[in-house]
């Protein structure tokens, strides 16, 4: 029997962000291509829905707990777990592994490519440091969408000059995330956002809006995802009187994300930085009209007025009004989830990602 080479992608183990584009790399490799094999790191011990999707796609998943901060006995400990997976290709999600996997490379003969994920807005003076070993060290590197590598290479031109680089697109199992078999009769309204509860995200200016127009209505908000502003947001909206209507779900798993978008009627992605949101992806897919914030990352994937409505950053009383117009004309709701869902099925879809990121493996 020939032996399938072996892929290793290196992650944060939650269930988003760097974990949504590993599992739709694999997911995508419809053909069993590869052996595929999952890397964790983080500060945080691996969560449920991102052990229960890897049994789901039958993938080994191993992980490494670091401390905050620098953490060289952690490095050793991925070297290590590196070296027993003895990897053919890695696919490093984790840009602070940078010094780590290269030296793995440096003495191994594997194809190494490196993602970055984090939006250039939102970098802090550590993160830029490790786009500038990225730039030096890795072999090859993926951006997720022009704009984000524009932005790097202006920052960086010299340096990124004759580097092999590939811009790919997130992308998504339309065979998982589709739009809900049947519509559901009833009198209230369903808002969600899903998303980490972190600094780069805005819940506030979203709480503000539903505040506003929920008044007297029988509507719902509900919050998906778990992060260090939690605890501050459950505060705010007790404050604010709307603990019966804003819902905090905590981490859902993959079919729990689902089951929330589909009893959506609309979606709302309240941020202050993004490169490719992924739970924008899977709303598109399951045909749900958006609401969402106004800045790059955003505006690069949807069309104001044609495949979402977006709103200036921080504006509660723009958010209001965009709220109001969706509220008001279903319409144009239908007009909206129609456009992104057709955009979706023709860009985005999990199968496609994969076959970028094979060819640009196999260059």
């Amino acid at each position: 029997m020939v032996r399938k080479d072996v892929l290793l992608q290196i992650l944060y183990p939650g269930l988003g962000g760097h974990s949504s584009v590993a599992f739709s790399i694999i997911e995508g490799d419809q053909v069993n291509f590869y052996t595929h094999e999952l890397l964790g790191y983080g500060i945080e011990e691996p969560s449920e829905s991102f052990i229960k999707k890897g049994e789901e796609v039958k993938v080994n998943c191993t992980s490494v707990k670091k401390k905050k901060g620098l953490s060289l006995r952690s490095y050793f400990k991925v070297y290590s777990q590196i070296k027993g997976v003895k990897p053919d290709v890695i696919i490093m999600h984790s840009t602070s592994l940078i010094i780590c996997v290269w030296l793995y490379r440096l003495f191994n003969s594997i194809d190494f490519i490196s993602v970055e994920h984090q939006a250039n807005d939102a970098k802090t003076k550590k993160d830029w440091i490790y786009s500038f070993l990225i730039l030096k060290l890795s072999p090859k590197i993926v951006y997720l969408t022009k704009n984000y590598w524009r932005e790097t290479k202006n920052k960086f031109n010299r340096i990124s000059s004759g580097k092999s680089i590939k811009v790919i697109n997130n992308g998504i199992n339309i065979r998982k995330f589709k739009p809900k078999s049947k519509l559901i009769e009833k009198d209230t309204l369903n808002f969600s956002m899903i998303s980490r509860m972190t600094d780069l995200r805005d819940h506030y200016t979203l709480i503000d809006a539903f505040k506003e127009v929920s008044n007297n209505k029988d509507y719902k908000l509900f919050f998906a995802g778990n992060g260090h502003t939690k605890k501050e947001l459950e505060a705010y909206v007790a404050q604010k009187n709307l603990s019966s209507k804003i819902i905090f779900t905590g981490n859902l798993n993959e079919e729990q994300v689902i089951s929330l978008i589909h009893k959506t009627d609309i979606y709302i992605h309240s941020s202050l930085a993004e490169t490719l949101s992924t739970s924008l992806l899977q709303v598109m897919a399951c045909k749900v009209p958006i609401i969402a914030t106004d800045i790059p990352g955003i505006n690069n994937l949807l069309v104001d007025g044609e495949e979402a409505l977006l709103f200036k950053p921080k504006n509660t009383n723009h958010l209001i009004e965009k709220m109001e117009c969706l509220m008001n004309s279903v319409e144009m709701r239908n007009k909206l989830a129609l456009n992104a869902y057709s955009k979706i099925k023709e860009k985005y879809s999990s199968e496609a990602m994969f076959a970028k990121y094979k060819s640009f493996i196999q260059e």
